[in-house]
């Protein structure tokens, strides 16, 4: 029994004490606190860094495929749940007045670039790969021209509207019209500050080419694109912003002209250079992946089918590097906090050289010495770790509330969140990184604690006392 009361004597007589158990609730609440944003963030920049992408993609070099006979083999896999061709390119899009790029020195350049990239698609296909359909009625309801509302359908979006066709020719439609694309809210926006009296309806030009290869001397020659449209309607993403900005939808059948595939003509084909598909909940993304290419390679090896981690690996390679430094930084501060409590027992022992002599003569054993001085460790880590995971806890829930007030008052933001198109700061708390902070920083205090409690075990009570 003595073991605890000399414990908590020397606990409560000594204020550095408080310093210890103040350094390891710092490292701890740092470690809860960042780890649960960062783990928020990688989360949820996973999911931007998605975007729009579907669960795989099977992608072809050049569209020469029929996509009628490639969706045949791809179905045959009973984890398919949907598929829809796509036919990308980028290229510029202007408006015919402008008819260079943009170039523009200010910050946020990337948003006013005429670069795009047109994405053909078949609509209906497409709304069951992706969320396009929702993405166009949260679009008209955000249309900043009154026109666009309720005109909106979903059977041919590219379509124009009566009501739009009178406001746009004053009741006097041209026989032949521009086909219609569809627009991302944010470049909409973006298109009208740069260039005055722009609105729905308003002519733009697409500009590319694509590759030739002559049947003399297979030399690349490039052949021009260019495309005029207009704008039918647009969409919202709820926070693809660079979806938003760089691409837009136009019908697969007016871009497969581009590429020598005129639906009119007899020996039509059914081009693409992408495919999307859409996997049935649960389904194993990997293991299908191996299964299509297997499948479908067999029969035209210029495909090849990929995870949409694959096409961001990149990017989501950096994020989780990132993460990984995040996490070893915060746990050399528990480290350092360690390493006070280190310190602190070392001195304690030091003082108590005369307590524990008479203790060694009194008959303490070497084990309650060691004990005593390790009940004070163990004591200062349990309390500083619960205390730094009570306020770690706490801060993550009132972290956007926190943040709002010191921008408020002193201008001070914690975390740019719309940097990265998000609404608040994101935290995710990950029970397993909750137990491994926790259990790592008391182990840590009671390994550094041994170290002390180990040299004042092993003093010899004739040396403790001789100077006395």
């Amino acid at each position: 029994m003595y073991k605890y009361f000399l414990a908590l004597k020397y606990l409560l007589s000594r204020w550095i004490n408080l310093l210890c158990v103040f350094g390891i609730s710092v490292a701890v609440w740092a470690l809860v606190v960042f780890g649960a944003v960062f783990s928020g963030f990688v989360r949820d920049a996973r999911d931007l860094t998605r975007g729009p992408a579907a669960d795989l993609s099977l992608m072809v070099g050049k569209p020469s495929l029929s996509f009628e006979e490639v969706d045949a083999l791809i179905h045959e896999d009973p984890a398919v749940q949907a598929t829809a061709p796509r036919l990308a390119w980028p290229g510029m899009l202007h408006t015919g007045r402008s008819q260079v790029a943009t170039v523009n020195t200010r910050e946020k350049a990337a948003e006013r670039s005429d670069f795009v990239k047109i994405l053909g698609i078949d609509p209906v296909l497409e709304y069951g790969v992706s969320g396009l359909a929702g993405w166009l009625t949260q679009g008209m309801r955000e249309s900043p021209d009154d026109s666009e509302k309720d005109s909106l359908d979903l059977e041919d979006p590219f379509r124009f509207d009566e009501k739009t066709l009178q406001k746009l020719f004053r009741g006097k439609p041209p026989m032949a019209l521009e086909d219609g694309i569809l627009m991302g809210s944010r470049r909409y926006n973006i298109e009208r500050m740069r260039i005055s009296g722009l609105s729905m309806g308003s002519r733009v030009v697409f500009t590319s080419g694509r590759k030739l290869e002559t049947a003399e001397d297979q030399d690349t020659e490039v052949a021009p694109i260019k495309l005029a449209f207009r704008t039918a309607h647009l969409f919202r993403t709820p926070n693809f912003r660079v979806h938003e900005r760089s691409v837009i939808y136009v019908d697969i059948d007016v871009l497969r002209p581009a590429f020598g595939q005129d639906p009119e003509d007899e020996g039509f084909q059914d081009i693409f250079n992408e495919i999307a598909i859409k996997l049935k909940p649960g389904a194993d993304l990997d293991k299908v992946k191996d299964r299509l290419n297997a499948r479908v390679r067999k029969q035209f090896p210029t495909t090849k089918v990929f995870t949409w981690e694959e096409r961001k690996q990149e990017f989501l390679a950096a994020i989780n590097q990132e993460q990984s430094m995040i996490r070893i930084i915060l746990f050399v501060l528990m480290v350092v906090a360690c390493f006070l409590i280190f310190a602190t027992m070392h001195m304690m022992v030091t003082e108590k050289t005369k307590d524990i002599g008479v203790l060694s003569a009194l008959g303490a054993t070497q084990g309650g010495i060691l004990w005593v001085f390790m009940t004070c460790g163990m004591a200062i880590g349990l309390v500083g770790t619960l205390w730094g995971l009570l306020w770690g806890l706490v801060w993550i829930a009132s972290r956007n509330f926190i943040d709002q007030t010191l921008t408020q008052q002193f201008g001070v933001q914690l975390f740019p969140y719309e940097i990265f198109g998000l609404t608040e700061i994101p935290a995710q708390i990950e029970p397993t990184w909750l137990i491994t902070v926790c259990l790592g920083t008391f182990l840590s205090a009671v390994l550094f604690s041994a170290f002390p409690a180990l040299r004042a075990a092993r003093m010899e009570p004739v040396q403790t006392l001789r100077y006395e």
